[in-house]
């Protein structure tokens, strides 16, 4: 990651405070947030996700629970894990 700060839409974004939501839940064993330029100005979030999830949609599903609107990633990449790896 190239910033500890992703500005969208106006909004100071952390990406470790999106890790840690996601973190927060026992099917993710690793979560990196990070800023996509976006054309129009300013920044979108992408993610990158290992867990146990069945698929990325349930990744997505999490990602509307626990983060605010804002935060909520435009690009994501999955990759499914064993269970306690």
């Amino acid at each position: 990651r190239m910033d500890d700060l992703i500005i969208r839409d106006g909004m100071n974004i952390y990406p470790q405070e999106i890790e840690r939501a996601l973190r927060g839940d026992s099917r993710v064993a690793e979560a990196l947030a990070y800023g996509i330029p976006d054309p129009f100005g300013g920044r979108k979030i992408g993610l990158l996700v290992k867990g146990t999830f069945a698929d990325t949609a349930e990744v997505m599903a999490l990602c509307r629970e626990v983060l605010p609107s804002y935060e909520s990633p435009l690009r994501m990449r999955f990759r499914k894990t064993d269970r306690g790896k």
